[in-house]
């Protein structure tokens, strides 16, 4: 049957000779850095190298040369109907079209098959049993960039599949070589002493771009000197005159920096949770739910040029556009089980591509993915190797901290040097506080899918925030964390006053409360501080005053309250010398039969009698706080003189209700059932 075909263009023909690839022209990037440092050339064998093979010299594109830039990775023969089902993406397919030679529709679909399965290009041998392919099949070809190529009649498959996949496996070889030497130079600059900064150094100089890591709640770890540049020397094939250094001045890579922090920032300051679905992670990262991000600012996906890389290998890529317009590139710092941080890299032009409309994303060399992900790897390493670190440490100080808490030092002398050596000193006077989550163990009930690491990662987060908290006219604060608390400890100035000591630890308490809060969002934290002993041997003293403080803290004040054991006031008193049976049995004696009495009748007189104590039985004072008139005021407090045979004039009276009162608040006991239980029981 008779159709269409046509010999390449002079511009086709020029476009495959000795410049190499052709398209857009590469900006300064890591593929020309790195072909100069490893191997020089193209890692990818696309449909247009493969035509200026030898082999092919005869072969002519009759359509879709819009594709030559499509990356060839295997090469098959098909001449069944269904065998277009078996490929896999990225095949140069050889046919004689035998079973669609008196089918103009069966061509048609085949092209579009080839193309949803992703085909590098079609050859195709005319003259056996079809002489040209349909007009329409090869307008499709040219719609979806398909190359259509006319094999010559007289060449054997073989004499094309062989060259092919030899040019295929070497490049595959080069690809892993100049893997392995990226990999080498992160490896040799972390193991001769360098460290996250020299991560940020190499690749930085690789990429000719600033580069700023950070830890997963995006916090920076280290970031490139802002003067980088590219170390090797030389051409490479397809750069433009001028383009072959690539690297930044300092004015320019101080203005990228500072760009690239902001977007940094952005991200930080848009966090709304530490529940949902993060967009610097892949839905296929590792899960930390705890710390993941919930964001306003645009993120957008990566995606590959031409390149014998697979898709997958982008994963946890990101372009992130802050305010301003500025974007980078990010990489999640990752191993299977857990994401440890980003790498963040300024991006002003990405190997000289614009956006993929195709793929609704960016494009990046594999050169450069390559690297960064190279980068990631070998930074993962160093903060494990840092955790590691950070835990033996962690654990001298939590037994120090254990041993001072308890009392378990004799002197000084030996209290001081044992600090010292965990990098504190003790020689100065300490305040003590206690911080701990609200709730938290309600909150780990009622959230099942939640795993115990990623409960640890919350009370991580919240000791990192202590740790790294400056306070201003407060000295270093450091933080141990005990079970679900953060013990707090901060040097004063010796001599310091107990009055000027509990001003600086409320101030210190109540910032540091604000902080996590803020960072745990939506769990809160409550505040105890111990009272402030010049000698340090006294701190177990502080501790367990710091611990009342935070108990009875929360039962008269609620959740997320800051208290000092000196303004628990009549608590303290009651607290030391009170038997828990004989505190119930006091509240019972004083305020059974009216809590009964709300129970029965679903009234509120307990709550009227407390708030008239606490006016000082100020009748208009009292029903401004209830939203009551003063008649119905007066008709309540006669009703509770009647149900519990008193008289609200006497002074005794009035002082026995108001310690019940108190006892009731920090007993742990629950009334408003209206009869008086223990919390947790149930009262049948």
């Amino acid at each position: 049957m008779r159709g269409r075909s046509r010999p390449m263009s002079g511009l086709e023909k020029g476009s495959l000779g000795a410049s190499g690839l052709g398209g857009p022209t590469a900006g300064p990037n890591l593929g020309r850095t790195i072909d100069r440092q490893v191997s020089g050339g193209a890692m990818e064998l696309t449909v247009r190298e493969v035509l200026e093979m030898p082999c092919l010299g005869k072969a002519r594109l009759l359509a879709g040369g819009n594709g030559l830039h499509n990356v060839v990775r295997h090469v098959t023969v098909i001449d069944a109907p269904d065998a277009v089902e078996w490929l896999r993406g990225g095949e140069f397919v050889l046919t004689t079209a035998y079973h669609i030679k008196d089918d103009p529709s069966a061509q048609v679909s085949l092209i579009e098959a080839l193309v949803r399965k992703k085909a590098a290009c079609v050859g195709i041998k005319l003259r056996r049993f079809l002489d040209a392919l349909s007009c329409d099949a090869l307008g499709k070809a040219d719609e979806k960039g398909l190359p259509v190529i006319q094999v010559p009649f007289e060449l054997a498959w073989i004499d094309m599949i062989n060259p092919i996949l030899s040019d295929v496996m070497d490049r595959q070889t080069q690809l892993l070589e100049q893997s392995w030497e990226v990999h080498r130079r992160f490896l040799d600059a972390v193991l001769n002493g360098g460290d996250m900064k020299t991560v940020a150094s190499t690749l930085a100089t690789l990429l000719s771009r600033p580069v700023v890591v950070t830890d997963v709640g995006l916090h920076v770890l280290a970031k490139s000197p802002p003067g980088v540049s590219g170390t090797a020397t030389g051409p490479v094939a397809g750069a433009s005159p001028g383009q072959e250094e690539s690297g930044l001045s300092e004015s320019d890579g101080r203005e990228q920096l500072a760009l690239m922090e902001s977007a940094i920032e952005s991200v930080r300051e848009s966090t709304s949770a530490c529940q949902g679905a993060s967009p610097l992670r892949n839905s296929s990262s590792p899960s930390s739910s705890s710390e993941m991000l919930k964001t306003d600012v645009d993120v957008r996906p990566v995606s590959l040029q031409a390149s014998t890389l697979d898709a997958s290998f982008l994963e946890g890529f990101r372009i992130v556009r802050g305010e301003g317009g500025s974007e980078v590139l990010v990489a999640e710092i990752r191993t299977k089980h857990e994401t440890y941080g980003f790498i963040f890299v300024g991006r002003q032009q990405l190997s000289g591509a614009a956006e993929d409309e195709s793929n609704g994303g960016d494009v990046l060399s594999q050169n450069e993915a390559i690297a960064v992900q190279q980068a990631a790897t070998v930074a993962a390493l160093e903060i494990i190797k840092q955790q590691a670190t950070e835990q033996v440490e962690r654990r001298y100080r939590l037994h120090f901290v254990d041993d001072l808490l308890q009392g378990n030092f004799e002197t000084r002398e030996a209290l001081i040097r044992r600090a010292r050596s965990c990098g504190w000193d003790f020689t100065r006077p300490h305040i003590l506080m206690i911080l701990d989550i609200d709730g938290f163990e309600r909150y780990y009930l009622e959230h099942p899918g939640e795993s115990e690491r990623d409960m640890q990662r919350i009370k991580d987060r919240m000791l990192d925030v202590v740790n790294s908290g400056i306070v201003k006219g407060v000295g270093p604060v450091t933080g141990v964390d005990r079970s679900d608390s953060i013990v707090v400890l901060s040097p004063v100035t010796p001599g310091s006053s107990a009055d000027g000591a509990k001003e600086t630890a409320l101030n210190l308490g109540r910032a540091l409360r604000d902080r996590v809060s803020e960072r745990l969002k939506p769990l809160t934290v409550s505040v105890g501080i111990g009272r402030f002993y010049p000698d340090v041997l006294l701190l177990r003293r502080s501790y367990l005053e710091a611990r009342e403080a935070l108990k009875l803290g929360r039962r008269v004040r609620g959740n997320g309250s800051t208290v000092h054991y000196d303004d628990l006031g009549v608590y303290r008193l009651i607290l030391k010398c009170s038997d828990p049976a004989e505190v119930g049995l006091f509240v019972r004696e004083h305020l059974g039969r009216l809590i009964e009495y709300d129970r029965a009748h679903r009234t509120n007189l307990v709550e009227t009698l407390e708030t008239h104590i606490k006016t000082n039985c100020c009748l208009k004072e009292t029903a401004s706080r209830l939203f009551v008139h003063v008649n119905t005021l007066k008709y309540r407090l006669r009703r509770i003189q009647d149900i519990l045979g008193i008289d609200l004039r006497d002074p005794e009276e009035l002082l026995n209700l108001s310690v019940a009162m108190k006892m009731k608040d920090i007993s742990g006991l629950d009334t408003s059932a209206g009869i008086v239980v223990k919390q947790g029981e149930t009262h049948a």
